[in-house]
């Protein structure tokens, strides 16, 4: 996503962006403690997707207030807020999700999230994931 003003901290709301971008970018592998996880071009682009979805949310209020200023702030002439990946199978669209959840859960205190499974098993295995990149976060759970 376009970021014409990387270094622009004035914003409480680009603050907490820059914020999960930092952490999706700070985890490690949780199949292999102390190796920094490298996040795969689709998952990045997953992330990008999610995070743009994601922008009034993170903005708040400040997004209601300055939504032209912030949509340029980040390349956007809209919010898409629907984010649909299709991918086969072990793509990593799961780590993804659960980096994410794990993230913005951590940067915007107090949030709701719910995930949507196809069965019971997928959704604990999901919660385990999130719970464990959710741990490698500063004061994680």
């Amino acid at each position: 996503m376009t970021d014409p003003r990387p270094h622009d901290t004035t914003s409480g709301g680009y603050a907490r962006y820059r914020r999960i971008c930092e952490l999706l970018d700070e985890f490690y592998r949780v199949d292999k403690p102390g190796k920094r996880l490298n996040r795969s071009s689709g998952q990045c682009t997953f992330h990008e997707a999610y995070m743009e979805a994601l922008i009034p949310l993170i903005y708040g209020t400040e997004f209601d207030r300055h939504k032209t200023r912030v949509l340029r702030r980040h390349g956007l002439k809209k919010i898409r807020f629907f984010v649909l990946c299709v991918t086969p199978r072990r793509f990593g669209k799961t780590s993804a999700v659960a980096m994410l959840v794990a993230a913005v859960a951590y940067v915007l205190k107090g949030i709701r999230i719910v995930i949507f499974s196809t069965t019971g098993r997928t959704s604990k295995d999901m919660m385990t994931l999130m719970v464990k990149f959710f741990n490698q976060l500063p004061d994680g759970l």
